[in-house]
């Protein structure tokens, strides 16, 4: 009886390690290109700034923004705009993953877990414009 008490015990400690789990939930990004220029978008909810960015091109490791930020100076994140990309440098021809992890901050000064967005993108020329297209 003992046996199966631990035995009972030591599965419950070992698949009870996500119970709880408040990590972030996971989101499909948009993607297109407005005026030439790439445009990630998201469902974003009210109060969501942002945490941490990071774009990079795929296969070429060189070629990437990795930002983090705190709460204190955190930009707030807007429905129906783009995300920011600092710049970043996009090339027609190339492929992109976007991953930007979000946080909420209230009225109370409390940080509970936001979201992560993501898209997995390439990029081409038709017609003299640049085109953007999930590849996910």
């Amino acid at each position: 009886m003992i046996k199966i008490l631990i035995s009972i015990f030591t599965i419950f400690l070992i698949t009870s390690c996500h119970m709880g789990d408040i990590r972030p939930a996971n989101i499909q990004s948009g993607i297109t290109t407005v005026a030439g220029q790439v445009c990630i978008s998201a469902p974003i909810s009210a109060e969501e700034r942002l945490h941490s960015l990071s774009i990079s091109e795929v296969g070429n490791y060189d070629n990437r923004i990795e930002k983090k930020f705190t709460v204190q100076n955190a930009s707030e994140l807007r429905a129906g705009q783009c995300l920011p990309n600092f710049d970043f440098r996009f090339a027609s021809g190339h492929a992109y993953i976007s991953s930007v992890q979000s946080v909420y901050r209230n009225g109370k000064d409390r940080v509970p877990v936001g979201n992560n967005y993501s898209v997995t993108f390439s990029l081409w020329t038709e017609n003299g414009e640049l085109k953007a297209a999930d590849i996910n």
